[in-house]
């Protein structure tokens, strides 16, 4: 979770700053109290990415034996932690779940990036490189709800990425791999489908994150999810949902966490500033520097030169 420093770290301040709205789903302290075990959140897991694979045409997952929240401090500056959540099925498979909302990630590379610790994380300890293969899950799966476009071009929002060759036939490498981007901008302009249940997720997610509602608030709103909210795998997510937005602890820790979203925004809203201001100087003095060079070409006085391009006589000098 956030690892509080300083003044943020009272959480005294920070329930004084709670404003009693619905936590949002998909912030990342959420989702950890969400999927914080098998026994709490398993069925809810299998069935959210059984509904992706079937959106997409690929084989259903086994029942999770294991669900993990993985948590990371990559830093001691700016956001503080990142979760992912690792689920191993009773058939040899994999799954990565990661939610972002920062428009500035880059959802292919992480998910490898991602896959690969986890895979790592399953390896025993000293396999050797002709045992690795089959050591390995037979299938990892990566599913990315993404509050960007990661793929421009694309024109549905789920887009699956796959490892295949470049040359024909076009055909895949391997089959142990693949990724599940849901970009949820695309989502919003689709028409929600309310027979497909990957829709009714995302369109239930969606209503709650953007209209400051709890899970239930945003099924009671909308007729055409009754009967998607009766699963029980929709239930218990709705269910550790309302637990974790009635925790005071999780509040707390959402609270830490959006300020720290905040502060590393900010931060990079002003580094994007400070590098056009650089690059506008670099381009001013490049201008300065191409004009005094066509006026050294014309033998006028270094004085005049230095008048009109605000050089220094030594600069000109330089450019000789």
């Amino acid at each position: 979770m956030a690892e509080s420093t300083g003044e943020l770290s009272d959480l005294g301040l920070l329930a004084a700053i709670d404003d009693g709205l619905p936590l949002p789903p998909l912030a990342d302290p959420v989702n950890a109290e969400i999927f914080s075990s098998k026994e709490q959140a398993g069925l809810a897991m299998q069935t959210l990415l059984n509904d992706v694979l079937e959106d997409s045409g690929d084989t259903r997952i086994g029942k999770i034996i294991t669900l993990i929240p993985q948590k990371y401090k990559p830093a001691a500056q700016g956001r503080s932690y990142r979760i992912d959540v690792y689920a191993e099925t009773a058939d040899n498979e994999l799954a990565v779940f990661e939610v972002s909302l920062d428009k500035n990630s880059v959802a292919v590379d992480r998910s490898f990036i991602y896959t690969q610790q986890a895979i790592s994380q399953k390896l025993p300890v000293g396999v050797g490189w002709r045992d690795m293969p089959s050591a390995m899950p037979d299938r990892v799966i990566m599913l990315n709800i993404l509050d960007f476009e990661a793929r421009k071009g694309g024109r549905g929002f789920h887009q699956v990425c796959e490892v295949t060759y470049r040359e024909p036939p076009r055909e895949l490498a391997t089959e142990r791999f693949s990724a599940h981007n849901l970009e949820l901008p695309k989502f919003r302009k689709t028409e929600v489908d309310f027979n497909k249940p990957l829709h009714c997720w995302l369109h239930m997610l969606c209503k709650a994150q953007d209209n400051h509602m709890t899970l239930r608030e945003a099924v009671d709103s909308e007729p055409n999810l009754a009967a998607f909210a009766k699963r029980e795998g929709v239930q218990q997510y709705m269910t550790q949902y309302a637990v974790a937005s009635a925790n005071p602890t999780t509040r707390n820790e959402y609270y830490l966490w959006a300020m720290h979203e905040m502060l590393e925004n900010e931060n990079m809203r002003l580094q994007r500033k400070e590098a056009r201001e650089e690059g506008r100087e670099e381009g001013r003095m490049e201008n300065k520097v191409k004009t005094a060079k066509m006026m050294l070409a014309s033998n006028m006085h270094l004085s005049m030169i230095s008048s009109f391009t605000d050089l220094s006589e030594d600069e000109i000098n330089a450019l000789r």
